[in-house]
């Protein structure tokens, strides 16, 4: 709901914390101390955010978050990775040029998504496609102001591992090392992120030692 909401209205919509009203989430706090629960369909959100049902943008965004929860119940990756595909398509052409962070993490996420799911389908070509997508994107977050600086730096650092997974399972491809070790390079160049879980943590280890091999290999 808070994703759909912030694609939806940007910046005017924020996380927030337990308001201690358990089995009536999710909740809204609306002009900083009215709470308004259960909101979750289509018809309170259009409400508290003063959209109207005649409105193309809204309804395109609506359709594209019902194509990724079926993406995300879809087993069989390729179908997945089509789910994904469409939903996309239709987040991009309602993204506004000038766009905000909070508009466009659910599209980044799901570009990830996708190239996990197009990876285990095995068509790595287009799952490298997909990952400088989500790469791209989150870079041109970076160039609007106003962006939670931590949240952008996870974002960015996500997109860039999931693209080194891309290109390391498409070595076979006329994917090059060079390639891999220049996307770890600016990996590594980059902040890292002090909200890494211990997971990603040894994950990025993992990469430091994949990166020092790489270099080794491409100095012989």
């Amino acid at each position: 709901t808070l994703q759909l909401m912030q694609a939806l209205a940007g910046g005017n919509v924020q996380n927030g914390v337990c308001c201690s009203l358990c089995g009536n989430g999710p909740i809204v706090v609306k002009n900083g101390t009215q709470k308004v629960r259960k909101v979750s369909s289509h018809d309170k959100i259009r409400e508290l955010l003063g959209i109207s049902e005649g409105d193309e943008r809204a309804g395109a965004i609506f359709k594209a978050f019902e194509l990724l929860e079926e993406a995300k119940s879809e087993q069989q990756a390729k179908t997945a990775a089509e789910l994904y595909h469409q939903a996309i398509d239709k987040g991009l052409s309602t993204l506004p040029a000038s766009h905000s962070l909070e508009q466009a993490t659910w599209l980044i996420h799901a570009l990830q998504a996708q190239t996990q799911c197009l990876l285990q389908a095995g068509d790595n070509s287009q799952a490298i496609k997909s990952a400088q997508s989500a790469v791209d994107l989150s870079a041109s977050c970076a160039k609007e102001t106003g962006s939670n600086h931590e949240e952008l730096l996870l974002i960015q650092y996500t997109s860039l591992e999931v693209l080194q997974q891309a290109l390391e399972k498409s070595m076979t491809l006329s994917c090059s090392k060079e390639q891999e070790v220049e996307v770890l390079q600016k990996l590594f160049g980059m902040e890292e992120p002090k909200s890494l879980t211990t997971s990603q943590k040894n994950q990025r280890r993992s990469l430091g030692f994949r990166l020092q091999k790489l270099e080794r290999e491409l100095n012989q």
